[in-house]
């Protein structure tokens, strides 16, 4: 077990020690094997795998939940909490299912615009 532990440490910082600009002299970007050990290694590593699952699924949950409570407590147009609200739904679907960066772009687009909505109502209302 300390071997394994070891290893993941020396991947660590293996990589880690060709950052900067004597990486990019060295070609370390475009090593996809290195690459690859670095993140099989933080991967591998408890903490950093159980934050690699829960901080997307807290975000795209969160702002669904945000979208949400802002319609409910209708302190936005409910076309400005949907748009917040289902534009996770969308970045979920062209980030992982159906890979699309432009249309993930324009979800990240509607997010956005529903921020801004909220923004101006924030601003409009008596505690702003």
């Amino acid at each position: 077990m300390a071997q394994a532990r070891g290893d993941q440490i020396e991947h660590l910082a293996f990589p880690a020690g060709q950052l900067g600009e004597p990486g990019l002299r060295r070609g370390w970007p475009g090593r996809p094997a290195v690459t690859g050990k670095l993140i099989t290694s933080m991967g591998a590593i408890p903490a950093v795998g159980v934050a690699s699952w829960l901080f997307p699924i807290g975000h795209i949950l969160g702002l669904i939940l945000l979208g949400i409570a802002l319609w409910r407590g209708r302190a936005v147009p409910a076309w400005a909490a949907l748009m917040s609200a289902c534009s996770q739904i969308l970045h979920f679907v062209f980030a992982v299912i159906v890979p699309d960066h432009a249309l993930d772009g324009l979800s990240w687009g509607l997010t956005a615009v529903g921020f801004a909505v909220a923004a101006v109502a924030y601003v409009r209302s008596p505690q702003g």
